[in-house]
């Protein structure tokens, strides 16, 4: 097996789990009302909501990571994922 084929390979079982467990949280979510997201069972555990934006605030943290290290694989053929440098007058000419 080629170390491309392999990586393709990790990265597609990575992506395929993520996706699985991101099914699993959205089906538990969608059985609860809005008044269960902020339920604690106890004074020591956390409510779902609480769980939820610590997921959010860690997911983003290792986006930021994984954005990093991608633009600086690709140096000066990183395509920018918002607005260009020096480009943001005409980006707001659109807007």
């Amino acid at each position: 097996m080629s170390s491309e084929s392999l990586s393709q390979q990790y990265l597609a079982d990575a992506l395929s789990t993520f996706r699985s467990y991101k099914k699993l949280a959205e089906k538990a979510l969608n059985q609860l009302n809005e008044e269960e997201f902020f339920v604690t069972l106890d004074q020591e555990s956390n409510s779902v909501a609480v769980i939820m934006k610590h997921i959010a605030g860690n997911y983003a943290y290792h986006i930021g990571q994984i954005v990093f290290l991608a633009k600086h694989f690709r140096s000066a053929d990183w395509k920018s994922l918002s607005i260009p440098r020096n480009r943001s007058a005409k980006f707001n000419r659109k807007v």
